[in-house]
């Protein structure tokens, strides 16, 4: 198969010359190098060279390339794909494939590839099987190599080489057995100037982190795999059976490796979740440039490692932009323009502007614009795990699931427990029937109807708590009619911001003016038995968050300043939002421990207090029906052991599809989640909507399409109101999220009616859960019918 080996860099030089059969020149290389001079890239030089005598096959990566040199007949694929892997067993061994890595562990270098090859012919090409046979380097093994003369050469050969299973060696044991998938999609798409998809395509891999004891058989399926088009796997899968079944089954590497790789012609089935909006104009007078990048409001994501690049035209002298965020430079050289956005927050797109120097005297068509950045929680290609099974072992292993998402070549990442979800729950009819009858006449002759008879009778036994907020004041009237329905109220008053007294970092809070004694005092009167807990946000953190989460002594004292602030007033509890603000703001899930860690402490100061403690959370799974990477393993029952309530968030799906507000299903699968987590459902609250959305610009909700983040925006009672008593509007159900819709003209309201509202009371009966309502005010009277 392979003769040669030189593994050059882009300069000329020859860094590592290896041979298996005869002796070849390193002027072999000449031939690589005459067309390498001709390429204006190094990824243009062509992958395979024929020369009079020889067959010369390369790779680029890092400034190196890898150039077989094959004197017979061999399949080049074959090739490409072992000089790949010998790169990633470089970069496994030494951090990188470099000039400089592989001049510091030459002999580690060779010593590999004597292993990886037996004259010629691939022989040991799997990771943890050369880790045995050589150990990898590190600075007390080679302390201990230079005292002692020894080698990282193994002097035992590793039990998998002897046996049927050659990639995984016997007797492995762990203390904790687990096994993590990474779902790794690179995604390549060229819009035009409108948006509009021109070409896409993703190359998807699924790697491994395996780490179960004894030799575990394992079974994975799929919940769509005819979506992959090209699929190559690891020698461990069972091809027959994934040909007659698509089913996933294999024993195991130990430790990493690659299990599949597939390509998926996506064509125009990508949204991409960014927008660029720009004005370039380059004319020699009054030359100018605009860019704005932003994240689609529909999709709900963050944009994280933005980088936008434009290779200007040669006329362009210079480019004397300003961002509004990040680094901005421009190279009069190449001529490119590079702008390290970072990191781009919802709700503050990042700008650029400035003038542009050109030459000559025409005006030039505006470069292309190139786009990369990462993205949590997207699976653009909608491939989902179903399962994971285990045979052969007796021990129950922790399975995990990890979705990363490359778009544009950026990786994304996503945790996820063991993926079972998308199928509906198991609930009896009795809870899911048909709408009531709703009519655009009812809803504009009833929703001001509410009896005293009907504000005061209770239809639902859970615990239900309301938020007020002030700038709807329509719901501090609303909760005083109504206060016998509810159990909690939580009037969104109070900020705990950052504040540094004596040089300690310390709780501020704000909003105290914002306190209404009057209207506490006809609350309790009407409901001695109500519970008054005032919000509290944890705003405007920043990077005091990563100071507070470490310092435990700063949490003691934030603790006790909020207890102390809430026992003076007199409140019942808190309804403290501050585990996603937190985490959110430190910009990294290595801190999640420490989150919950701070919540205990302010849960356990409010304990000892005797005042009630209420956490609102994040939904722990995306509009995809995956689960995300916010809780781990059994948090959502330690949530709940340590808080009165947790309020999850289920009145806001987050795709900003055409799909409704809080779908049925998905608030179905978070509750059914928490339900598996062990969580006690009793101090859960479901959160429900009392707003909406519209969604202009459009006119058939069946399509399912995303809507333009600029034609979509939320609605509350007085608008909706204004479209239902226009007369214009027309009223349908939506089967799949299990809401009513209102098409008015170029646009498409969701807005709750009695009909929805009674499901999703419907379903938190059957979890035994309760209900948190956001917010009183945007909703009409009629809907506390159903309460």
């Amino acid at each position: 198969m392979l003769n040669s080996l030189f593994i050059v860099n882009t300069s000329g030089d020859v860094i590592l010359e290896k041979h298996w059969k005869s002796v070849i020149h390193r002027s072999i290389c000449d031939y690589f190098f005459d067309l390498q001079k001709k390429e204006s890239s190094p990824e243009d030089v062509p992958p395979i060279i024929s020369t009079p005598h020889h067959y010369l096959i390369n790779v680029y990566h890092n400034q190196l390339y890898l150039l077989a040199v094959v004197t017979t007949e061999t399949p080049p694929l074959m090739v490409i794909e072992f000089l790949h892997r010998v790169i990633q067993t470089f970069v496994q061994y030494f951090g990188e494939c470099s000039d400089s890595s592989m001049k510091e562990n030459c002999v580690i270098v060779f010593e590999l590839l004597d292993e990886m090859l037996d004259n010629g012919f691939p022989l040991v090409t799997e990771l943890n099987i050369l880790q045995d046979l050589i150990k990898p380097p590190n600075f007390l093994r080679n302390i201990a190599n230079q005292v002692t003369g020894r080698t990282n050469l193994s002097e035992t050969l590793p039990s998998g080489q002897l046996s049927n299973i050659p990639w995984r060696r016997h007797g492995v044991k762990y203390t904790n057995n687990e096994a993590y998938f990474d779902v790794i999609e690179e995604i390549d798409v060229i819009l035009d100037k409108q948006g509009t998809t021109v070409s896409s395509e993703i190359q998807g891999y699924v790697d491994v982190c395996c780490k179960l004891s004894g030799m575990p058989d394992l079974t994975m399926t799929l919940v769509n795999p005819r979506l992959l088009d090209d699929v190559s796997f690891h020698p461990c899968v069972r091809y027959k059976r994934w040909e007659n079944e698509k089913v996933l089954s294999f024993v195991p590497p130990d430790g990493n490796f690659r299990l599949l790789s597939y390509h998926i012609a996506a064509q125009n089935m990508v949204a991409i979740p960014v927008y660029v909006r720009h004005v370039i104009l380059l004319k020699p007078v009054g030359g100018k440039m605009e860019l704005t990048v932003g994240p689609k409001q529909s999709m709900g994501k963050m944009l994280e490692d933005v980088v936008l690049e434009m290779t200007m035209p040669k006329a362009v002298q210079n480019c004397n932009v300003v961002p509004s965020h990040g680094k901005c430079s421009f190279d009069p050289t190449t001529k490119l323009l590079h702008w390290n956005i970072g990191k781009i927050e919802l709700g503050k797109p990042p700008t650029l502007k400035g003038p542009v120097s050109v030459t000559g005297t025409a005006a030039l068509d505006s470069p292309p614009i190139s786009i990369k950045f990462k993205i949590n929680q997207l699976a653009v290609s909608g491939m989902k795990v179903n399962r994971l099974d285990m045979y052969g072992e007796k021990y129950k292993p922790f399975k995990g699931v990890k979705m990363l998402i490359f778009l544009l070549f950026v990786a994304l990442a996503v945790s996820q427990t063991e993926q079972k979800f998308g199928a509906k729950p198991n609930i009896d009819d009795d809870y899911r029937f048909p709408p009531n009858i709703i009519t655009i006449d009812s809803i504009v002759d009833e929703y001001k109807s509410l009896s005293v008879q009907e504000a005061e009778e209770r239809n639902f036994n859970g615990p239900v708590l309301a938020y007020v907020t002030p700038w709807n004041n329509r719901g501090y009237d609303l909760a005083k009619k109504t206060t016998k329905k509810l159990t909690h109220i939580a009037p969104v008053w109070f900020q705990a911001k950052p504040e540094y007294r004596d040089s300690k970092l310390h709780c501020k809070i704000e909003g105290s003016h914002d306190i209404d004694r009057s209207w506490i005092e006809a609350l309790v009167s009407n409901n001695p038995s109500i519970s008054i807990v005032p919000r509290i946000l944890f705003e405007g953190w920043g990077q005091s968050a990563v100071e507070f989460l470490r310092d435990s002594s700063a949490q003691t004292r934030c603790a006790r300043e909020i207890v102390d602030f809430y026992s003076r007033n007199q409140f019942n509890g808190a309804v403290i939002e501050a585990f996603a603000p937190l985490l959110f703001s430190t910009g990294s899930l290595e801190y999640r421990e420490m989150t919950y860690e701070a919540m205990e402490e302010l849960a356990n100061r409010f304990k000892k207090a005797s005042l009630e403690v209420i956490f609102p959370v994040k939904t722990p799974i995306d509009d995809s029906g995956r689960a995300n990477n916010l809780y781990g393993n059994r948090d959502f029952k330690r949530l709940t052991d340590i808080s009165t309530f947790i309020q999850i968030e289920t009145y806001d799906y987050p795709a900003g599809k055409l799909f409704g507000v809080s779908p049925y299903d998905w608030v179905a699968e978070i509750l059914k989640f928490a339900q598996k987590e062990g969580a006690n459902m009793k101090k859960i609250l479901m959160g429900m909507n009392f707003y909406g959305y519209e969604f202009k610009g459009v006119s058939d909700p069946s399509s399912g399409d995303i809507v333009p983040t600029e034609n979509f925006e939320h609605i509350i009672n007085n608008k909706f109101l204004d479209i239902v008593k226009s007369g214009e509007a027309e009223i349908n159900w939506d089967e799949n999220s299990w809401e009513h819709y209102f098409v008015h003209r170029r646009s498409v309201v969701y807005y709750p009616t009695l009909s929805s509202i009674e499901l999703r009371i419907k379903l938190a009966d059957y979890f035994k859960s309760g209900i948190a309502i956001w917010d009183y005010g945007q909703g009409l009277d009629y809907f506390l019918r159903a309460f």
